[in-house]
């Protein structure tokens, strides 16, 4: 294991959960996500794409706090205490994202064994990315990473 592979199995048996970072760069928006939350509490991983990094970090270990507490975040529902001002969706990542979105993870798993949801937010008039009207510049920054919306 290298230093950052020790780093998250250190998180995960400290805490429960890591949170790993990925900047900003060619390839696309910054991103964070857990991992360690489905081996710990058997709950979905959490990915956030396109805020700033340390936002999403927090926003990240709050959900993780929040889990450890016996809350469960299910794939189509929307969930108002994520951040204050909006209301975030859960949509489920699908499987052929992992390599590119959740690789430590597949890593810590040894494969894509483990479930995973997107935290989706809004547009600034609360439009999701799959809402026909929404801000275009919100969909730059935030890929979508379901195959299908789950809504409820």
């Amino acid at each position: 294991m290298d230093k950052a592979e020790r780093g998250v199995v250190s998180d995960v048996e400290e805490y429960g959960w890591s949170v790993m970072r990925v900047m900003e760069g060619d390839q696309g928006p910054g991103f964070a996500f857990t991992i360690g939350l489905y081996h710990t509490f058997k709950h979905p991983e959490i990915l956030m794409i396109g805020l700033d990094i340390d936002f999403m970090s927090r926003i990240l270990n709050n959900l993780g706090d929040d889990v450890k507490k016996g809350v469960y975040h299910e794939a189509g529902k929307q969930y108002s205490e994520v951040v204050e001002t909006f209301l975030c969706s859960f949509q489920k990542i699908d499987e052929k994202f992992y390599r590119d979105y959740l690789g430590t993870a597949m890593w810590f798993y040894k494969g894509t064994s483990f479930p995973a949801l997107q935290c989706v937010y809004p547009d600034m008039a609360g439009r999701y990315l799959w809402d026909p009207d929404v801000n275009p510049e919100l969909v730059e920054m935030q890929p979508l990473l379901a195959d299908a919306i789950l809504s409820g």
